[in-house]
């Protein structure tokens, strides 16, 4: 049988696997499913309710439990009924197995709190898939819960600093409040996705409508996280808590990089789309290439984001000053110029702002937090660069970043290290 996650047959479970507890008072079924899982999740057995009880209650937690519905003594909807009632195991997803090919007997399970119902003589195959995708639902949720609360953690912290500092600021203190009421929202949205759907499933054999369903929770998860990381990138931002990684890289590998990423989004909206590097410009540099890297997938992003047609390009050369292009510090220019809806003049001097959107109307038809044009100024500070922007003639806007660099000799072994 072909293994479902990465262990290959025969190997042990990681030391981090997810643990599974299977409860039935047949001493063959116990062992022909702990077999079964044991190459790839860390088995426990219980004969009985009782036992089930005292083995949940010790560490490790069980992930999930297997859990037979006839048993003498304690049955296993008095089992479900009890982890339940108790705070620390109530989120524990249970999969009932039976011998009863009974409606009522499911609904009555899947009332009681079971997640899944599998009948018996069990099939191999479809009780590796629902573990694995029930073991994946319930890992999703706990990442899920702990990001919501360090997310919910460094929002209040955020919010008390601005309340003592913008108390006088009315607007500054709306802009605020309408901030966490967009995240709020925006957050809630995608995680109704993912707790529904798992991006495990994409992993196994589906068929087309299980696919689509996956699919669908895969959007779900990029939209959250995306939105997460922009709100814990612009809390450290803003805290100063952010490094430079200053190592050799080849400016060639980060240009290309933007090329593939954004190729499919923009031809998805038929624009055209070209990244260019001026010959003249040094190639073999210092510097911090992620945090560059990051920049310019940002302002590419908004691009892409709202330009409806016609195209958005990428152009890098020296920055034309004598001073600068004389020294070792080599200045580098990233045009980022597109054909969109452009920026109204009024809202151009508070675009690089925290909080602020030039139009929420459109923010909400596309999506995002309104933070990553401040999050893109920040680090653009912190390379010691600088960042503006102008219209463009005929419709659109250009984004000019100027950062400074250490050049290297062309060719570097240590490029791109």
């Amino acid at each position: 049988m072909e293994a479902p996650t990465d262990p290959l047959p025969g190997e042990q479970p990681a030391a981090d696997a997810p643990v599974v507890l299977v409860v039935d008072d047949n001493p063959e079924n116990l062992h022909v499913i702990a077999e079964l899982l044991s190459p790839y999740y860390r088995v426990r057995v219980a004969n009985s309710g009782p036992r089930a009880l005292q083995l949940v209650a010790q560490a490790p937690c069980p992930e999930l439990i297997l859990l037979d519905v006839m048993m003498p003594g304690m049955d296993g909807h008095a089992v479900i009924a009890r982890l339940k009632e108790n705070p620390a195991t109530r989120a524990i997803p249970v999969i009932f197995l039976t011998a009863l090919d009974s409606t009522e007997d499911e609904e009555k399970g899947l009332e009681l709190g079971a997640v899944d119902y599998i009948t018996k003589p069990l099939r191999p195959a479809i009780l590796l898939s629902r573990v694995r995708t029930q073991l994946g639902f319930f890992r999703s949720r706990k990442a899920l819960e702990r990001y919501k609360d360090e997310l919910e953690r460094r929002v209040e912290e955020r919010t008390q600093k601005l309340a003592q500092a913008l108390q006088a600021v009315e607007s500054a203190s709306r802009a605020r409040s309408e901030f966490l009421s967009n995240m709020n929202h925006e957050i809630r949205t995608p995680m109704n996705g993912i707790l529904g759907t798992s991006e495990l499933l994409l992993a196994s054999g589906l068929n087309d409508e299980q696919r689509e369903l996956a699919e669908m929770t895969k959007e779900s998860a990029d939209a959250l996280f995306v939105m997460l990381r922009d709100v814990l990138e612009f809390a450290a931002a803003d805290s100063e808590q952010q490094t430079l990684v200053v190592a050799p890289f080849a400016l060639g590998e980060v240009i290309e990089a933007i090329s593939r990423r954004f190729a499919a989004p923009a031809a998805a909206k038929q624009l055209a789309f070209a990244c260019r590097i001026a010959p003249e410009t040094p190639t073999t540099l210092l510097g911090d290439s992620a945090r560059l890297t990051q920049i310019l997938a940002r302002i590419v992003d908004n691009a892409v984001k709202f330009t409806p047609a016609g195209a958005v390009s990428v152009e890098v050369g020296p920055v034309p000053t004598a001073e600068r292009a004389a020294a070792q510090s080599v200045w580098l220019r990233f045009d980022v110029r597109d054909s969109g809806i452009g920026i109204p003049p009024e809202h151009a001097e508070r675009m690089f702002q925290p909080f602020t959107q030039a139009d929420a109307s459109l923010t909400r038809r596309h999506g995002g937090t309104g933070l990553g044009l401040a999050i893109a100024a920040a680090q653009i500070s912190l390379l010691r660069g600088t960042i503006t922007q102008q219209p463009v003639a005929g419709g659109g806007t250009l984004f000019r970043i100027e950062v400074p660099f250490v050049r290297l000799p062309e060719g570097s072994a240590a490029a791109g290290g």
